[in-house]
């Protein structure tokens, strides 16, 4: 896998990445990240990748993070659930 590029946009950190013809576009947020994956052939070049982003997908990125971020605090016990494993023999 080859880094392309690396760009920063409002809040949102982009990583082009090749790999074997297809583009990886990862897109972070804090502790947070998206990965989109894209067929042989569909993009050229990093330029034609870049073009594509559109505010649209840009906006989709920051609600998917809003709802990520939303299961990572309410989808894991706190100390307080007492929760234990099994003990295995």
């Amino acid at each position: 896998m080859r880094i392309l590029g690396e760009w920063s946009h409002e809040e949102l950190r982009y990583t082009a990445m090749i790999m074997n013809g297809r583009y990886i576009l990862k897109v972070e947020s804090g502790l947070l990240e998206q990965t989109y994956k894209f067929r042989d052939g569909q993009f050229d070049s990093l330029e034609e990748l870049k073009s594509k982003i559109t505010t649209v997908f840009n906006k989709g990125c920051r609600e998917a993070f809003s709802t990520m971020q939303s299961n990572k605090e309410s989808g894991f016990l706190s100390a307080d659930d007492n929760f234990s494993f099994p003990d295995i023999i």
